[in-house]
């Protein structure tokens, strides 16, 4: 049985973005209660109502985000719910090379904590603050987390013997 050397749960807790979604939800629900919206703007309740719909399902997505990250003596395993189901493993005798990337507080609020990974996969929810991962068969691989030193010092002593 594998040796769990390391574990961490992260969930997407953005407070101006999901605010601003509960503003835009308690706008339209006001708008639809009192009838103003179809008047002063002239669109339709079933429109308003799709929108409602749209922000109330996007607003419960990211506040049942997790990131689960754990290192044990055999592999690294993560999983990115609700995307992932199952969590996903990669074998300590897989990875060619990692590095700690943690991009400052000013880093991360440009572009609004968006990340267009080309060549890499990437499961963060605290920005650009995780492990960078070079696997022998040249996939790349970015994992977030809170405490990202710690986590490469595991899979380095790891990685070492």
């Amino acid at each position: 049985m594998a040796n769990t050397l390391y574990k961490e749960e992260q969930d997407y807790r953005n407070w101006e973005t999901i605010g601003f979604i509960a503003i835009l939800i308690v706008g339209l629900l006001y708008g639809i209660i009192s009838g103003n919206a179809n008047e002063a703007l002239a669109i339709s309740p079933m429109w308003i109502s799709g929108c409602l719909v749209v922000l109330t399902v996007h607003m419960l997505y990211l506040l049942n985000i997790k990131l689960r990250v754990s290192v044990s003596d055999k592999n690294i395993s993560y999983q990115y719910f609700p995307i992932h189901y199952k969590k996903k493993k990669v074998k300590i005798e897989d990875i060619d090379y990692c590095a700690v990337v943690d991009n400052g507080l000013a880093q991360s609020y440009t572009g609004g904590n968006l990340n267009f990974a080309v060549r890499e996969q990437m499961y963060s929810v605290s920005g650009r603050k995780g492990l960078h991962l070079v696997l022998k068969n040249n996939k790349r691989l970015f994992i977030g987390s809170k405490n990202p030193e710690q986590l490469k010092q595991n899979i380095q002593s790891l990685v070492r013997k």
